[in-house]
Parts: structure tokens; sequence; C-alpha cells
């Protein structure tokens, strides 16, 4: 029996979730990246990475604050 990947039962609601709620928080369209760059990245269409488990916190806490300034600041509205 070879190695292979599995998916995990609840991956992708949760990414769809986490992206969902990113691209409401930041008015931009977000994608996750995790085939391209191999690490679980979020991405806006100005091509700022957002690491998942930095989303998830967000998500889990209602604290958006710093992700929305680390987009403002990117795309440069701070």
């Amino acid at each position: 029996m070879g190695w292979t990947p599995m998916e995990q039962e609840g991956q992708e609601e949760l990414i769809d979730s986490l992206g969902k709620d990113l691209s409401a928080i930041l008015f931009c369209p977000v994608r996750y990246c995790e085939t391209h760059y191999s690490k679980n990245i979020f991405e806006c269409k100005h091509s700022i990475p957002f690491p998942k488990y930095m989303v998830q916190i967000c998500q889990e806490t209602g604290e958006w604050h710093e992700i929305i300034q680390r987009h403002k600041d990117a795309v440069g509205n701070g």
C-alpha cells in the first residue's frame, strides 16, 4: 500500500467558509492557493497573501483589524 494524500473531511467546507469571510471583510476577491504555493495561503486579487491559520483565528475571534490593515497598507488605502 503506497502513501497518497487524503482529503480531510470538512476541509473543503472550512476553506470555503474562510475564503467567503475573508473576501467579504476585504471587499476583494480571494482564492485559496495551496496547490500553487504548496502552503495553506489565501491570496487576494492584489496578490497579497494571507495564511490560512491567520484567517481562521480572525474568523473564530471576530477580530479582523490586523488583516484589514495589512490589506489597506499593501493596496495603498491606509
